[in-house]
């Protein structure tokens, strides 16, 4: 439908969109707001001062986030103050690992941040370097996704309509403008998705995807059922020469990372990570948790029935949480976005899956035949999801699952793509041209009513409003 130049010239308008929307999050929430803000911190701080594996943080670090928290949460987050104050006290000048979620991720995703901290750490240890050290890390983290959604744009720009709603969504663009690994699990999740049969034709661009792919599985090796998507794509075309070099790219990628990945976590499993992590999460929660990964394993394996009732069971009890979580602002922080904006996002959903024109072959049977392999893939991922947060957080017996809905804007855009190719009706290019338009209004005024609870929540806090 809509041609080349027509996509580029949309993709040129949404990027800076997506740059000043995602910007604002940033400006706005106040420091350590984040959903684990102050352990991807506390990681990336450690990766700085040559710690790959962390072990304690500094005391003023710690003492950064402790005031941070006193100030933004108060009451909501006493327990963990008591804890901190009381580490600050006993320890001196290194406190004992706090961050035992981050402590279980490989390194690489952290890069970035612990250049950012380096560099800025040359200026010293003060209140200010430090938060100008998080900023400008919240920032990197904005320009990287942007990036890698540039370079899946350039593979694939028939998927500019649902990797822009996707992102366009205020939960994401927050995700984006914190400090945390979501940036590049977005942004290497859409390169991944954008595995095409042209994708070749630039040793960069090759380059580029092996190394995204490689990034998203040792960042998140549960999206590795995604990979079936461009592992079909490229691999029912017609056989030439850019094809097949295209299908080694993909499969490279692929190999790569659940090498890298497999390496990670074999090396976490020898040095016993999760079962300090564990220790780190009991003494901070103040409770014992009868979390077995072997056991849970064990009943996925052997009752996957069973399993299946498990996420039946959650999505029937917290589905509607989640979504809204998928949509809003932090919502696990009780930020949650209006009810005005969970509709206009499904208008957009609506509007999208109506008028893309995402298939290389017009043909009825490719195009049933490819939506269903997408919408497999987003399925296979999201149980993935599902048992990887079952196996390593949940206690033993749970018939619940605890999801949040950041994790879901990769399934959901491969779920889009689907819905889309599955549509039984062609539509004017005068028709989708004018309902295109409408979608960058939506994600304003989407983004408008969660910035609107931002403000109301924290006021312009910089000013002390």
């Amino acid at each position: 439908m809509m041609g080349n130049r027509h996509i580029r010239a949309i993709f040129a308008a949404r990027l800076p969109l997506l740059f000043i929307l995602s910007l604002g999050y940033s400006l706005l929430l106040p420091p350590f707001e984040g959903p684990d803000e102050p352990a991807h911190f506390l990681r990336a701080y450690g990766i700085a001062e040559g710690e790959w594996v962390l072990r304690d943080h500094p005391a003023e670090v710690v003492s950064l986030i402790m005031h941070s928290f006193e100030r933004f949460r108060g009451q909501e987050s006493a327990h963990m103050l008591s804890l901190m104050d009381s580490d600050l006290e006993k320890y001196g000048e290194h406190i004992p690992n706090l961050a035992y979620n981050s402590s279980l991720y490989s390194p690489v995703p952290y890069l970035p941040y612990a250049l950012v901290i380096k560099i800025i750490g040359l200026l010293g240890k003060s209140d200010g370097v430090l938060y100008a050290s998080l900023y400008l890390c919240r920032i990197v983290s904005i320009l990287v996704f942007l990036a890698l959604y540039a370079l899946a744009l350039s593979l694939a720009p028939k998927m500019n309509l649902p990797f822009f709603w996707i992102m366009a969504t205020p939960m994401a663009l927050a995700q984006i403008g914190m400090l945390s690994t979501d940036y590049v699990l977005y942004g290497t999740s859409l390169v991944l998705l954008a595995g095409e049969p042209s994708l070749g034709r630039n040793p960069l661009q090759a380059v580029g995807y092996i190394a995204s792919v490689f990034i998203l599985f040792v960042t998140k090796i549960t999206y590795l059922p995604l990979a079936m998507i461009p592992l079909v794509h490229t691999g029912m075309q017609v056989r030439t020469r850019r094809s097949d070099k295209a299908m080694w790219i993909v499969v490279i990628g692929i190999l790569v990372g659940i090498l890298g990945a497999a390496s990670w976590n074999i090396y976490a499993a020898h040095i016993g990570i999760f079962k300090r992590s564990l220790e780190i999460a009991e003494r901070i929660l103040g409770v014992h948790l009868t979390i077995d990964p072997v056991v849970q394993f064990h009943f996925i394996l052997h009752h996957p029935l069973d399993f299946l009732g498990v996420i039946l069971h959650s999505l029937a009890t917290h589905g509607g949480l989640l979504f809204h979580q998928f949509v809003g602002i932090l919502g696990w922080l009780d930020l949650p976005i209006p009810t005005a904006a969970l509709w206009l996002w499904l208008i957009g959903a609506f509007i999208v899956s109506f008028i893309s024109d995402v298939a290389d072959d017009p043909s009825w049977r490719s195009k049933l035949f490819m939506g269903t392999v997408w919408i497999a893939g987003a399925v296979a991922t999201f149980i993935a999801l599902c048992a990887s947060a079952y196996i390593v957080w949940m206690p033993i017996g749970s018939a619940l699952i605890n999801l949040q809905g950041r994790y879901l804007h990769p399934i959901v855009a491969a779920f889009l793509v689907g819905i889309a190719l599955l549509r039984p009706f062609e539509v004017k290019d005068s028709l989708a041209r004018r309902a295109g338009r409408i979608l960058p209004f939506l994600a304003i005024m989407i983004n408008l009513l969660a910035i609107y609870n931002v403000v109301a929540r924290y006021g312009l806090w910089w000013l002390g409003k």
